[in-house]
């Protein structure tokens, strides 16, 4: 219901009748995450994770709450420890939500 909600906002906000002058366009998936579609899973890309397709304000707030455990736990190194930890092969990649996503990629 959410996008539904936002289509309505959206035209309020942006349509011709508006006094706002507010433009929306489409972004780039290439900085963005979600819990659907993971194939953009690098987090020293990332710019935002949504959960648009989750069901469930909990699985929401659940899945949310471990991405930014892990982005947290990105940030906090040091780029010479990133670097290090890529030459040697370990990639910093988003896990698998628990409770969102499709059925085919839950662990």
């Amino acid at each position: 219901h959410e996008q539904t909600i936002f289509n309505n906002i959206k035209h309020e906000l942006a349509g011709a009748g508006s006094d706002l002058r507010i433009r929306v366009q489409f972004l780039d998936t290439a900085r963005f995450g979600g819990f659907c579609q993971l194939f953009r899973n690098d987090m020293a890309r990332a710019c935002t994770m949504h959960a648009n397709c989750c069901i469930g304000m909990a699985n929401k707030v659940s899945d949310l709450r471990d991405v930014l455990g892990q982005w947290r736990n990105y940030t906090v190194m040091a780029p010479a420890e990133k670097m290090k930890a890529k030459a040697a092969g370990r990639s910093f990649e988003w896990r698998v939500p628990a409770k969102c996503g499709t059925p085919d990629k839950r662990p």
